[in-house]
């Protein structure tokens, strides 16, 4: 069941949530990505599937045009300090998926974000970037 809010970074002893107003409308998806192993087709032509247990999450969504400020914020909590695992800049997520209506919690990496410059108000310092794609990948 939905709680009001998308995703959560479950890192440290506080929870934080990515605020709603940074998800662009009719942009969040967050798919189970079904995985199997070794399939085989038989001499009648039917797929065998070997489906595996662990069904990790993908989500993708963008963001509003964000200005320097905001897309900090947004950074700052998609893209923890101290991540679980540095190498893999991997944390703990809850992730809320509308195909069964309820969360999913998995240890999830951000893919690197690439932020597009849109405008610089050289009057008043401040950056405008373009929409962000944001994706992060469960495992």
């Amino acid at each position: 069941m939905y709680k009001g809010y998308l995703i959560k970074v479950i890192q440290g002893e506080i929870p934080i949530e990515l605020p709603l107003k940074y998800i662009a409308e009719k942009t969040y998806q967050a798919v189970p990505k079904v995985q199997d192993l070794d399939d085989m087709v038989d001499a009648l032509g039917r797929l065998h599937r070997n489906t595996l247990p662990n069904i990790p999450i993908k989500v993708e969504f963008e963001t509003m045009s964000l200005n320097n400020t905001e897309l900090e914020s947004v950074m700052s909590i998609l893209i923890p300090q101290t991540y679980q695992n540095n190498a893999e800049r991997s944390a703990k997520f809850e992730i809320y998926v509308p195909e069964i209506n309820d969360y999913v919690i998995q240890n999830m990496y951000v893919v690197q974000p690439e932020p597009k410059i849109k405008q610089i108000d050289e009057n008043t310092n401040v950056i405008t970037y373009m929409p962000l794609r944001v994706a992060i990948i469960g495992y």
